[in-house]
């Protein structure tokens, strides 16, 4: 019976042992977290500094890659205009671009 009470008082000395390491490691991690976060909150402020003084809008969405809103609003007319006229008078090939009817896809010669 001793000997029970033995093993069970040293794995109690284990466990606070144990717990007493994962309490510094939580210290270290907290302090490296907080560091992290203080360096992060002063490039945020640094970037919101430089975003500001560009003249940017704030609350301005922009698409993808920076394209600027609107900025394929003439082009829009334009592509519908160019698919009315490939229906109408079939298509247009640009002879400087090397492109054209394949031969062998072409019934007609």
């Amino acid at each position: 019976m001793e000997s029970k009470v033995e093993t069970l008082e040293q794995q109690n000395q284990d466990l606070k042992g144990e717990v007493g390491q994962l309490r510094e490691q939580m210290a270290q991690i907290f302090q490296i977290l907080t560091q992290t976060n203080a360096a992060v909150t002063s490039l945020v402020n640094t970037n919101a500094t430089r975003y500001a003084q560009n003249g940017y809008a704030r609350n301005v969405r922009d698409p993808p890659y920076g394209m600027s809103q609107g900025w394929n609003i003439e082009n829009a007319t334009n592509e519908e205009q160019e698919q009315q006229n490939v229906v109408k008078n079939g298509p247009v090939f640009n002879a400087s671009s090397g492109a054209g009817l394949n031969p062998k896809e072409d019934s007609g010669a």
